[in-house]
């Protein structure tokens, strides 16, 4: 047998080692890549239905409450300063990614400044109206007592509370509002008008009279606004008319002031809380931050595996062309050494058939 057989082929074949190695090594990027690419599908983001529906029903709500809101006071557009109300929102049919979620923010902001603005159009009258009767009863009172600091008028609406509510009954405009909801909001209503009422037989201008009279139509369109389902006992319940000579009482203008301002509202209040509107919105928003989280949290892990798999395939190349280089330096090093060898065979007989030829005396 040839001596050096094994190095002597690890020399031929170490072009084609080599080769065989980076292929290998491509084959296994493929693979990392295709590993990679199934994680990454199974951690992504998907749509989620339950938002989808929720924003539908959101964008009926709005488009219903705007419809009766318009028909109510009989108007077509909403006027200057309540030109939020008049943007309706448009939700795309999927959300897959926080640039669309960002999106979706914006929409839902717009939803909810419409949703104030058209709450705030519709007491509009009703509040400028005790604004204004407010107004002067403390600006009486400062005049009686000098030394009285004023006290400055709250000219916005007062402050609302928007709660949701579990109910029965429905109605295209309020949510769901039971029937002991519907009655204590139609109550809320009769006991302001009848305070009014009892206000304005004691006021002494005319021109404070004919402000409470508009007040009290205002309140009185109001009770068209709620559910039907109670107006038979409604009516029932509805204080007595007040009498055509009401005996005329003096009031103490700071407390008629601060019982305007409860009128105002708890009228607001009655008005213009737990619409169906609202419920939807706040549904909305909490599918919203729910899947907000979600699609950033998936978001993330969808980076952390591509850049896992980018990590990988650089160490898998640097292996694969590190270890063909290797296999390239180890045949060079490998055939320097039989060459030596050989080259030292080859000088070896000559020096023995030297000697052979010239042996010594």
């Amino acid at each position: 047998m040839k001596p050096y057989t094994f190095g002597y082929l690890f020399v031929r074949l170490n072009k084609t080692l080599a080769i065989l190695t980076v292929i290998c090594g491509l084959g296994l990027l493929v693979l990392l890549y295709f590993q990679h690419s199934f994680e990454a599908e199974a951690a992504a983001y998907s749509s989620s239905d339950v938002l989808e529906l929720r924003l539908q029903n959101l964008k009926s709500a709005s488009d219903q409450a705007e419809f009766r809101i318009k028909k109510f006071l009989n108007v077509q557009a909403f006027p200057a300063g309540y030109e939020a109300a008049n943007s309706t929102p448009e939700f795309q049919s999927h959300y897959t990614n926080t640039s669309s979620f960002e999106q979706l923010h914006q929409n839902l902001f717009l939803v909810n400044a419409a949703r104030k603005a058209a709450k705030t159009f519709l007491t509009k009258e009703f509040d400028n109206s005790l604004n204004d009767i407010r107004s002067k009863l403390l600006a009486h009172a400062h005049q009686l007592d000098a030394s009285l600091p004023q006290q400055p008028v709250n000219t916005a609406s007062p402050s609302r509370t928007i709660s949701a509510t579990q109910t029965q009954a429905q109605d295209e405009l309020f949510s769901s509002l039971s029937k002991d909801e519907i009655e204590g909001r139609k109550t809320v209503l009769s006991e302001a008008i009848e305070i009014l009422h009892v206000l304005e037989s004691a006021a002494e201008s005319n021109e404070n009279k004919a402000v409470l009279g508009r007040s009290i139509d205002e309140v009185s369109r109001f009770t068209d606004l709620l559910p039907a389902i109670l107006e038979v006992e409604a009516k029932q319940d509805s204080p007595a008319d007040v009498p055509d000579q009401p005996v005329k009482k003096v009031f103490n203008a700071q407390k008629v002031a601060l019982q305007l301002a409860q009128i105002q509202t708890e009228v607001d209040d009655a008005v213009t809380s737990a619409w169906a509107v609202d419920e939807a919105y706040d549904k909305a928003t909490e599918s919203y931050a729910e899947e907000f989280t979600k699609c950033r949290d998936a978001e993330h892990q969808v980076k952390r595996v591509w850049r896992d798999c980018a990590m990988r395939i650089v160490e898998a190349l640097i292996c694969s062309i590190g270890l063909a280089f290797a296999l390239m330096v180890l045949a060079d090093l490998t055939k320097a050494i039989l060459d030596t060898a050989a080259s030292g065979a080859t000088v070896a007989a000559a020096y023995t058939a030297v000697r052979e030829e010239d042996p010594p005396e």
